[in-house]
């Protein structure tokens, strides 16, 4: 159980309320440089699906961005782009498509834990 007043709080109300949160961010307004131990906490000792947006800043350099996952999110699992279908204890349902051997369309529905997607932005 978490304290009311400790970071970890802090920065799952701050998701809880439909904000994003980046290690900078973090830093700036919460003074922890340990958002990434502070996520694994939300997934898996909370059970909250939060999802991972790999970002690049002016200069190139990559950092994560994090938020909640949401019903209809398209996110990257596998190698494949799929639609969150459910989102249940950390864990979330997902749908994609794949050709069989025959190069027919099949639909893949799949429950895996949220550590293991990665969010999906249009190029």
């Amino acid at each position: 159980m978490m304290r009311a007043g400790s970071i970890q709080h802090k920065l799952t109300k701050h998701l809880k309320q439909g904000n994003t949160l980046t290690p900078l961010h973090a830093l700036g307004v919460f003074g922890t440089s340990r958002l990434a131990p502070a996520i694994e906490r939300m997934r898996h000792r909370e059970g909250l699906a939060v999802l991972t947006f790999r970002k690049r800043d002016p200069r190139g350099h990559e950092y994560a961005e994090y938020r909640l996952a949401k019903v209809g999110d398209k996110v990257h699992y596998a190698g494949y782009v799929c639609t969150l279908l459910d989102i249940d204890n950390g864990e979330v349902h997902l749908s994609y498509e794949l050709s069989d051997y025959s190069g027919k369309k099949v639909e893949r529905k799949v429950w895996v834990d949220s550590a293991e997607v990665v969010g999906y932005e249009e190029p």
